[in-house]
């Protein structure tokens, strides 16, 4: 009976374990459902087109636009869930100024929506490698008229929306991320800081 006791605890801690893995597993699937940020070629020295979304076609687009934060950087962990990355992202300038930053481009087609937006965080390794966290997303929605207009765009982590106006040839405001609960977000807007943008390099003019 001794013996038969001893059986049955070492099997109920391998069911245990087992079970423990599979849960593991599971939450790190869940988790991971979203679109996880990688390190690219840093297209700004290469490629410059994105993809036409009313043609299908690629469409060169070398108008970059900058983010900016009232601080002097970024927070490092504020980018690594904005960008939901598949790793550690560096010290990168709130303004741009040592080549760092957060920079961004897009190809909007029309104002009833349509479009795609690339974002891509440089940071340190990214200027000496030339690779950077690059996050594409699709445009959903676009509002507004001839001084100011509102765009989501998402991805399979969430959305990422830019509010601003048309001040003269550069279109400006502020940017708010929302990722979705499933891949770690809060589901609730976030401020990733301010942006600009020449209005045309953005919008089919």
């Amino acid at each position: 009976m001794k013996a038969l006791n001893m059986i049955f605890s070492k099997q109920t801690i391998v069911v245990a374990a087992l079970a423990m893995a599979m849960f593991t597993t599971a939450c790190q699937s869940s988790k991971n459902s979203g679109s996880v940020a990688q390190r690219n070629r840093n297209p700004a020295a290469g490629q410059n087109t994105l993809i036409n979304q009313a043609t299908g076609q690629p469409q060169a687009t070398t108008t970059w636009g900058l983010i900016t934060t009232g601080a002097g950087q970024f927070d490092p962990a504020g980018l690594q869930d904005f960008m939901w990355a598949s790793g550690p992202i560096g010290s990168v300038s709130g303004n741009g100024s040592d080549g760092t930053g957060v920079v961004f481009r897009g190809l909007i087609t029309q104002m009833t929506g349509g479009g795609q937006i690339e974002i891509m965080v440089k940071d340190a390794t990214a200027v000496s490698t030339g690779s950077a966290y690059i996050r594409t997303l699709q445009v959903t929605q676009v509002s507004g008229g001839s001084t100011s207009a509102t765009v989501t765009a998402v991805d399979a982590s969430g959305s990422v929306t830019f509010s601003g106006d048309f001040n003269g040839s550069m279109w400006q405001g502020s940017v708010q991320y929302s990722n979705d609960v499933n891949v770690g977000g809060s589901g609730t807007p976030t401020s990733l800081g301010n942006f600009q943008i020449s209005s045309c390099g953005i919008f089919q003019c």
